[in-house]
């Protein structure tokens, strides 16, 4: 982390934004390869950061030709268990729709559609263009560039054409948006 507040194990913690909106050719921040920069309301755990707030943003500068990452809507085991893979999904199906789900025990259970955690993609402070999205990236009719993370997996977030250096941010919205690693392809054979 290169934020200078640092991290404490479940403790959210208020990062702050920067100063000023970064300018085009701006000095990137951070300023070195491996480091994270947060902004927003996170809380760190041993194997992941998660969204306290509901804005946030994960920034970090790479030199790679694709970058990967793996994230979930939730970082919560319950939640994963119950959204997961064999597990009953809240915001859909017999708990989430008809009698179940309109009543009391839907409230509770938290019955009716579930918004899921999405954020859009900034590369050097400009919008994701689709030259280097990667296969997860869908673009919405403005342009932007924005992924939704609707179960735990690795999202293919860049596919640059060739080996690059850039600044990346995740601008994040959803409560309870967990990012766990990121990976990189750094050779690139020639064609």
């Amino acid at each position: 982390m290169s934020n200078p507040e640092g991290v404490e194990k479940g403790v959210v913690m208020l990062y702050p934004g920067r100063s000023e909106a970064p300018k085009k050719g701006a000095t990137p921040i951070p300023d070195a390869p491996k480091q994270v920069y947060l902004q927003g309301a996170w809380r760190s755990q041993d194997e992941y950061v998660e969204l306290a707030g509901t804005q946030g943003r994960i920034t970090f500068r790479y030199k790679a030709k694709d970058v990967n990452m793996v994230l979930s809507p939730t970082g919560d085991v319950v939640e994963l268990m119950l959204q997961g893979q064999g597990g009953i999904a809240l915001g859909s199906g017999v708990l989430g729709s008809g009698v179940l789900g309109s009543g009391v025990l839907g409230s509770v259970l938290g019955g009716g559609k579930v918004e899921q955690p999405s954020f859009y993609l900034l590369q050097d402070n400009e919008p994701l263009q689709p030259l280097n999205a990667g296969v997860d990236v869908a673009f919405s009719a403005a342009g932007q560039a924005i992924v939704v993370t609707d179960r735990p997996r690795m999202y293919r977030l860049i596919s640059n054409p060739d080996f690059e250096e850039h600044e990346l941010t995740l601008v994040v919205s959803g409560k309870g948006f967990a990012a766990y690693s990121a990976a990189f392809t750094t050779c690139v054979a020639p064609a």
